[in-house]
């Protein structure tokens, strides 16, 4: 029942991100992209890697993807076709990228081992937090003070930019 439940899955992922590739249509594709990106979640926790579906939600579903949707949303001329620059080319890459993509998944499933999904998982949270903590520490806080350092700077770079754009709109005499 799982390995069914698991196929399913993935068979999602793979038509939600096959139709995001072809979809003229960008409102439904950044929808399906949203599709996509969980059913992917949903693989990262059949095989037992809660940590990695958990990140997979908050940061692509909750961070990424939610920029994206309000970028699209936003946009004003979202209705406009897009014009292809040489749209001969498109019709026939597509297909060849499809069926070369198709061979070598054929491929690797016909001459690949044979593989069992883990049935009994733990959860992998505990463990890696242990190991950050313990035997990785130094670069856990070395990877803090980056993330830090950019925090900083990116408030400062907006600070700063918001006031010259202040001034400069003083000196031309068309402040807000």
């Amino acid at each position: 029942m799982t390995d069914t439940i698991f196929l399913i899955i993935c068979a999602i992922t793979v038509l939600s991100a096959v139709y995001v590739a072809v979809s003229e249509n960008l409102v439904r594709s950044a929808f399906m992209l949203l599709l996509t990106l969980f059913s992917t979640a949903g693989i990262y926790a059949m095989l037992g890697s809660d940590l990695l579906a958990a990140l997979q939600i908050l940061i692509y579903v909750g961070g990424i993807l939610i920029v994206i949707l309000f970028a699209v949303m936003l946009t004003k001329e979202i209705t406009t076709g897009v014009k292809i620059s040489n749209p001969s080319r498109r019709d026939f890459i597509a297909p060849i990228l499809l069926a070369a993509t198709a061979l070598f998944i054929l491929f690797i499933i016909i001459t690949g081992p044979e593989m069992d999904l883990p049935h009994e998982t733990e959860p992998t949270t505990a463990r890696l937090g242990k190991l950050l903590l313990t035997d990785h520490i130094l670069p856990f806080e070395l990877i803090s003070i980056l993330l830090l350092t950019g925090m900083a700077g990116t408030v400062y770079i907006v600070k700063f930019s918001h006031l010259d754009q202040k001034n400069k709109d003083k000196k031309d005499g068309s402040g807000v």
